[in-house]
């Protein structure tokens, strides 16, 4: 009679290569779960819409730059490019992420139609410019993915200076225009200086 099954005998040497190939297995499943953490932790897979606004002029604007809500991080600047008005455009990526007490978007609701985005420094003078968009107050809509957020100039100290040096600019014209008066009222051959 044949037989029907042919079993090996156990050998110790089988148990060492199950357990070198349970070893791996078990390294293999805890590097895709280190991975998997890494990735989630820096939001690869977050889910995300874009916004646009356009800026006068993009000094200190970068690919990558945090985009913040009231200083809370909800995005990241996607693309900076020029447009065909010749402003700066930015494509602003913003997190969808799901409230579970709300059971609505975190982030969106408080990007209304309300809101501005303008350019500030976080941090201190030196320091790389990120984009900030205020809180929408108010009875505004939430803006729809691909929609603009209304702009307004930098909020840092150069743009300070800037303004700082445009405002002395016209007061020194506004003062060289008076003297200029003040001569001519001053000179006899001029109808007012012959007055007095």
């Amino acid at each position: 009679m044949k037989k029907l099954f042919n079993i090996k005998h156990f050998d110790p040497r089988d148990f060492n290569n199950l357990f070198v190939g349970a070893f791996l297995m078990f390294g293999v499943l805890f590097f895709i779960i280190i991975t998997v953490y890494i990735l989630m932790a820096n939001d690869y897979f977050a889910k995300e819409y874009s916004l646009f606004c356009n800026f006068d002029k993009g000094l200190g604007l970068r690919n990558g730059a945090a985009v913040q809500v009231n200083g809370v991080e909800v995005g990241s600047v996607d693309q900076v490019y020029l447009a065909n008005d010749g402003t700066v455009r930015l494509e602003l990526k913003i997190k969808k992420i799901k409230n579970f007490n709300t059971d609505q978007w975190e982030y969106n609701p408080h990007i209304t139609t309300k809101s501005i985005v303008y350019a500030t420094r976080d941090q201190n003078l030196i320091s790389g410019r990120i984009i900030f968009i205020s809180h929408g107050t108010g009875k505004g809509a939430i803006l729809k993915p691909g929609e603009f957020i209304k702009s307004n100039e930098a909020q840092d100290i150069e743009t300070v200076l800037t303004n700082v040096l445009k405002l002395m600019d016209k007061l020194e014209r506004i003062a060289n225009s008076a003297d200029t008066l003040i001569q001519m009222a001053k000179s006899p051959e001029s109808s007012v200086g012959a007055l007095l």
